[in-house]
């Protein structure tokens, strides 16, 4: 077998892999029309026509309306909206500009505030503590399982105090983890549960859309998930009166409440702009329409790697609970296990010089983010996932093919068959290891 190229050897793969949005003529006939029509943005944020009824109205009904300005935005804010309610299977669906803001939103809805506690994992993209802490709430740390890295209702009832209002699991790298046991943990302990399905869109466990089995779920639409409009995410929600307030979060509610207004709807408007432009919806419009034929390319791809790399001893894929079939992951996530005889140090520097990018966890820790210093809370094992253990492969969506995935498990193959000789490496003086992707 040809030497590792960590060691001289010719590379498995010279291209550079490829990650893009999927764009076709819909795209381009819909921004196109945004362009040719001056739809930049067609929000007002201000109590003009029936905004109140506009306000509670389901997305469906909303799409219907001709209104050429409104309180709800513009045409394709409004059909990218009903798209996506449709898909998920609930009544209301509303956009901004992140999921970091719908998570923002999503807690001022459910009337929390400064001197509540929310509970969440420490093994996430910062944006989910940052997005919750903006809320003004005290953000709370469990511990995730080895295999899932997901929350479980034991790690947060090992940090839940009388403080504590809601539990926001994150369903990581697509995954569902443990979400139907949170609910019934939230339910029994009067907890409300806050979805952050970032990475889980149309996956499913019990029969059930991740996103809306709790209150409420969020989506991002940043440019690496399967719908990729650059920036944006979505809130959705089967409730009225917390799709309300959303409304009116996103799009400078305090301009739209009045002394006859129910107090926890004044308390929801406070004057954020949270608002998606219309070029931006018009790519979600069109891509949510192809979303089933996006994910299929990620579930397939990943199926690949999952089928093949566990055969190596050590190598261990994450658990995954999701219903079958529901299952198009963000990233292709595995465990390195002491049996495969690497550390993971030598592996992943040894994937990339094969030319195979490859995910080493988070920069940091959520909780070891300068924002939540002095946190209590201590995550042995999302630390040791993070330090040590974890590894995925991003490259997953379009246009990555079986091709693409046939080389990385080459390139595992290959590593694995040498690492005597890569366990006896040493790096040059001053080179060190290859981490973080």
């Amino acid at each position: 077998m040809n030497a590792l190229a960590l060691l001289g050897g010719t590379p498995v793969r010279t291209a550079p892999f490829m990650s893009r949005p999927h764009i076709d003529d819909l795209e381009r006939s819909y921004v196109a029309d945004c362009l040719d029509n001056s739809l930049f943005s067609r929000f007002v944020g201000s109590p003009v026509g029936d905004f109140r009824r506009y306000l509670a109205m389901p997305s469906a009904e909303a799409a219907e309306l001709p209104d050429f300005w409104s309180v709800l935005g513009g045409k394709y804010v409004r059909l990218f909206e009903r798209e996506f309610a449709v898909k998920l299977g609930v009544r209301f669906a509303v956009s901004m500009n992140s999921a970091t803001s719908c998570l923002t939103a999503g807690l001022i809805a459910l009337g929390l505030g400064p001197g509540d506690e929310v509970v969440t994992t420490p093994f996430s993209f910062t944006a989910t503590a940052t997005g919750l802490k903006l809320a003004g709430v005290t953000v709370r740390f469990a511990d995730v399982d080895p295999g899932t890295y997901c929350i479980t209702p034991e790690s947060v009832e090992r940090v839940r105090t009388p403080r504590t209002r809601a539990v926001v699991p994150v369903h990581i790298m697509g995954s569902a983890g443990h979400v139907l046991e949170l609910e019934a943990y939230c339910r029994e302990h009067g907890l409300a549960l806050l979805e952050d399905s970032a990475q889980a869109l149309l996956a499913r466990r019990g029969g059930r859309t991740l996103g809306a089995i709790g209150s409420i779920g969020v989506f991002s639409f940043q440019e690496s998930k399967p719908i990729m409009t650059g920036e944006g995410g979505m809130a959705i929600t089967d409730d009225a009166d917390l799709a309300y307030k959303l409304r009116l979060i996103r799009n400078h509610g305090e301009a739209m409440v009045f002394a006859d207004d129910a107090p926890d709807v004044v308390a929801a408007a406070q004057g954020y702009n949270f608002r998606l432009p219309e070029p931006l919806a018009a790519l979600g419009y069109a891509q949510a329409q192809k979303l089933e034929r996006l994910n299929a390319i990620r579930a397939g791809n990943a199926a690949i790697l999952r089928e093949a790399l566990p055969r190596h001893p050590g190598i261990t894929a994450q658990t995954v609970t999701n219903d079958p079939g529901s299952f198009a992951p963000y990233c292709c996530s595995f465990t390195l296990e002491p049996e495969a005889g690497l550390d993971r140090e030598r592996f992943t520097a040894a994937l990339r010089a094969e030319g195979i990018p490859v995910a080493t966890g988070f920069p940091r820790l959520m909780n070891e983010n300068l924002l939540f210093a002095g946190s209590p809370d201590r995550t042995p094992v999302a630390d040791a996932l993070n330090r040590e253990r974890n590894f995925g492969f991003f490259q997953v969506g379009h246009p990555n093919t079986a091709e693409d995935m046939a080389q990385i498990v080459a390139a595992v193959d290959k590593i694995m068959a040498g690492k005597d000789d890569l366990v006896a490496w040493v790096p040059d003086a001053g080179r060190g290891f290859a981490l973080g992707r």
